[in-house]
């Protein structure tokens, strides 16, 4: 056990009882920290109930890496079943104890001193540690004699000196989720919990690290199912523009909206297959268009991966000078993602009218794109 009963007492006694509301931090300086955890517990009994826990002690480490007992911070900002420990110094820290609010009386157990080493944190300054998704097994749960004390103390409030109870109990945990969905499920639930401080920013930046995959698409209104994604040889897509059946192109297929006002093809140029080199077909990508563009492959993220940017602008001029002839003007946005073997080519090609409309579909569109590269034939 954690040698610090007495502290771990005092900083009981402290709290209040009721559940922690959100409250939304002022600013953070960009040299603090920040932990977020998720801690439910599931009991045997009438309707077996889960508790969501609001409130986690921290206690940070010294430099043997031991918690110290008398650093000990209370984490109780929470939001749905995270709980957050905001504006920390930068560390090492580890979890000693957790608690919840039920039936007006406040729940809490300890951990053991074998039991927290897996639950050991580093955070670095301008960072949001996530201690993943923690279940405890509630010890004892049987005994007739606990269940009965429990229910007597909670009914005390009733009667002078009108004291909410702390009650303490024993339980164990049981393997966290740390799963990089764990993960993005959090941030995600962070930025709209933390909105409009620095926080949100950070969480958004994680978000963006771990590769901002898209939310699962749902159709249908009364009865939800997911949307099954449609195979083609180079990739799978779901199919979200609504334009109709796709057009085979050389290495993959080509969407046309109505009346051809905007078009998006998706395409894997395999090494040696006839087409540019990767680094060739770059820098030709961010020569294309007119002087007023940049001229530039900005790097970003797709899908997880590491990918390229480009965007340019062309000018259609009509052949001959009619009267009436208008010069048409097209906006290009490329994404490359390299991939082993080859890479792919995402592009969007629209009237500029219609282009803000055509690229907030192809972005949609493209982040629930599958890009598996194509197995080889082999030879008959």
């Amino acid at each position: 056990m954690i040698h610090a009963r007495s502290a771990f007492a005092a900083v009981l006694a402290l709290l209040p009882m009721g559940c922690a509301p959100l409250v939304k931090p002022r600013l953070v300086a960009s040299d603090r920290a920040a932990i977020m955890a998720s801690i439910t517990m599931h009991r045997t009994g009438f309707l077996n109930p889960t508790y969501i826990f609001d409130r986690i002690l921290y206690a940070r480490l010294d430099r043997k890496g031991n918690p110290d007992p008398n650093r000990l911070l209370v984490a109780d900002v929470s939001s749905k079943h995270y709980v957050y420990l905001l504006d920390i110094p930068p560390g090492s820290y580890v979890p000693v104890g957790a608690g919840y609010a039920f039936m007006g009386a406040r729940y809490w157990t300890r951990f053991h001193a074998d039991e927290i080493a897996p639950w050991k944190i580093k955070v670095a300054p301008g960072e949001i540690g996530f201690l993943g998704g923690n279940r405890l097994q509630p010890i004892g749960e049987v005994e007739i004699g606990k269940m009965l004390g429990h229910l007597l103390r909670r009914l005390a409030v009733l009667f002078p000196p009108w004291r909410r109870a702390v009650i303490r109990f024993e339980a164990a945990p049981l393997d966290p989720d740390r799963s990089a969905e764990a993960e993005i499920r959090a941030m995600r639930e962070t930025i709209t919990a933390l909105a409009g401080t620095p926080w949100a920013s950070i969480a958004e930046r994680r978000l963006r690290q771990l590769g901002n995959p898209p939310r699962p698409l749902f159709t249908g209104w009364l009865f939800r199912r997911p949307v099954i994604p449609v195979k083609s040889r180079y990739f799978s897509y779901d199919d979200l523009l609504g334009w109709g059946h796709p057009y085979r192109v050389r290495g993959g297929l080509e969407w046309r909206s109505p009346r051809d006002r905007a078009r998006i093809a998706v395409r894997y140029i395999a090494d040696g297959s006839g087409g540019q080199p990767l680094g060739d077909y770059l820098r030709d990508l961010a020569a294309a268009g007119s002087p007023e563009d940049a001229h530039f492959a900005a790097k970003t993220l797709l899908l997880g991966q590491d990918a390229y940017r480009v965007r340019y602008t062309t000018y259609a001029y009509p052949r001959q000078l009619l009267l009436g002839a208008k010069t048409r003007v097209f906006i290009t946005k490329a994404v490359v993602v390299p991939k082993k073997g080859g890479y792919y080519v995402l592009h969007l090609r629209a009237l500029k009218r219609y282009f803000p409309e055509s690229e907030r579909l192809f972005d949609r569109f493209i982040r629930h794109l599958d890009l598996a590269v194509p197995r080889k034939e082999s030879p008959r």
